[in-house]
């Protein structure tokens, strides 16, 4: 058995679950002399010099072998033994008992103590940020960060101040996931929340960008850009046989007070774009009766054209 004479605190059973791998290294390196995981790390500042006297081949490579046995054997650091060889320092009994976890009840009591208070759950930031956006009114949002000035092209971000929306997302998330954490907790949560939102120099991570990115243009589209049906208090009333012109147009003049409505104010361009030489009466008209309606021709123009209409086609 691999047991240290006179060992003040291992016990003499100590090694018992490691005796296969003291085996293994006697075979591998044909060791005569015997030796005990307490020997090499007594000796791991001279490990090549103890390593030759017990002519063991080519100790340089060998005695990462025997650090590895001795630190599992004693539950010590691999890194204490290779310092000690370093340094030139020798390790002692006392040292040894002090750093290992297999025997010093103290140093795994205030190990499991540690583990437990700063075990902190790396916090899901993708899920903030679709709080974020779940908890804010999303007209609201649009409307703040809009531009003044800027065009209402489709999913155009560019109109949109994104730094203000990025610097208040920033601001809410780290609020969220900080307020019932301790001091200590939260410089370990800065590493985890610098990680996800910035790169080098402070600058936006390329992970939060693309998400937010993503998560915006999908709302502008849900919020701008609605499924228009026909109107069907217009197609009432150009379906009579004497259509009255009054109520015509008090229906026009109802649509262009909607202008002042974001989404009917775009949707009012594109048609614009498709019919540019309509008047907005002849718009409104169009499209309260095919919102979907994409390009306005005489049939004249379709044939100079040369297009045909669909047979189907409304």
């Amino acid at each position: 058995m691999d047991n240290p004479k006179n060992s003040q605190f291992f016990p003499d059973n100590y090694d018992r679950n490691t005796l296969g791998l003291k085996k293994k290294l006697v075979r591998k390196y044909n060791v005569k002399d015997d030796f005990s995981a307490l020997d090499i790390s007594k000796n791991a500042y001279i490990i090549y010099d103890w390593l030759s006297e017990r002519k063991v081949e080519n100790p340089n490579a060998s005695s990462v072998y025997f650090f590895d046995y001795a630190a599992q054997t004693l539950g010590i650091p691999y890194q204490l033994l290779t310092e000690s060889y370093f340094t030139q320092t020798q390790l002692t009994e006392e040292d040894l008992f002090k750093h290992s976890t297999k025997f010093n009840a103290k140093l795994n009591e205030m190990n499991r103590t540690k583990s437990t208070s700063s075990k902190i759950e790396i916090p899901n930031f993708n899920e903030k940020i679709e709080e974020y956006f779940s908890q804010k009114q999303i007209s609201e949002l649009l409307k703040q960060l809009l531009i003044p000035g800027t065009n209402l092209s489709k999913s155009n971000l560019k109109r949109y101040n994104l730094n203000w929306l990025l610097s208040d997302i920033i601001k809410i998330v780290w609020k969220n996931i900080t307020v019932n954490s301790s001091s200590e907790e939260q410089e370990t949560l800065k590493q985890y929340f610098r990680k996800y939102f910035y790169k080098d120099k402070q600058e936006y991570s390329e992970q939060f960008l693309a998400l937010t990115k993503n998560k915006l243009a999908t709302l502008i589209e849900k919020e701008e850009v609605q499924k228009l049906e026909p109107d069907s208090e217009l197609l009432k009333l150009l379906s009579q046989e004497n259509i009255n012109t009054d109520s015509l147009n008090r229906y026009i003049k109802q649509k262009r007070s909607s202008l002042t409505s974001l989404s009917f104010y775009k949707q009012f361009l594109v048609h614009l774009s498709h019919a540019f030489y309509l008047s907005p009466q002849n718009i409104f008209l169009l499209t309260g009766q095919l919102p979907t309606y994409s390009v306005v021709k005489t049939p004249l123009e379709w044939k100079y054209c040369e297009q045909e209409i669909n047979q189907n086609a409304q």
